[in-house]
């Protein structure tokens, strides 16, 4: 299966599209093969990597119409609740902020609150059991044109905060 820094890479936009696509109808094959709990992490992680590659695309472009027409792009931060994944009635839209900076900062202060909320409640948990319920029931912030992705900054947190917890 084609690594994400193969699937974000160099190339103009047309390839990158075209190796994502690829990629989509590689993951879609597997979903005609029996169901396995590893078929379906690996599925998990294929998908992970195609949204990754797609907001890095769009990052990109978004930064490329940006400079081509002299303009500075502004960063709307959204909020998904994983809870209810896909259910866009769910969402609601923190604010707009004028660089891809603040809009990071933003949220990751949105992540750190769900995270610690939880882990506040039982410092003893592991990073993976913290990092479960985060997937299950967090908060998912998210911004095109900024790279940011909550579920890798979640799981970093939550390997931080329960270090050393077993």
């Amino acid at each position: 299966m084609t690594d994400s820094n193969n699937l974000i890479g160099d190339g103009c936009l047309d390839d990158r599209i075209n190796r994502i696509i690829e990629h989509i109808q590689q993951v879609d094959k597997k979903l005609d093969q029996p169901e396995t709990e590893e078929l379906n992490m690996e599925i998990e992680k294929d998908m992970r990597e195609i949204s990754k590659a797609v907001k890095q695309v769009i990052s990109d472009d978004i930064e490329s119409q940006a400079k081509k027409n002299n303009t500075t792009p502004k960063y709307t931060v959204y909020v998904d609740d994983n809870f209810h994944y896909m259910d866009e009635n769910e969402r609601y839209t923190e604010g707009e902020y004028d660089s891809k900076e603040e809009a990071i900062a933003v949220m990751k202060k949105i992540v750190d609150d769900c995270i610690l909320s939880a882990f506040n409640q039982d410092r003893s948990t592991t990073a993976d059991f913290l990092y479960a319920g985060y997937q299950m029931g967090g908060v998912d912030p998210w911004c095109m044109g900024t790279g940011f992705m909550a579920w890798d900054y979640a799981k970093e947190l939550c390997e931080k905060l329960c270090a050393g917890n077993t």
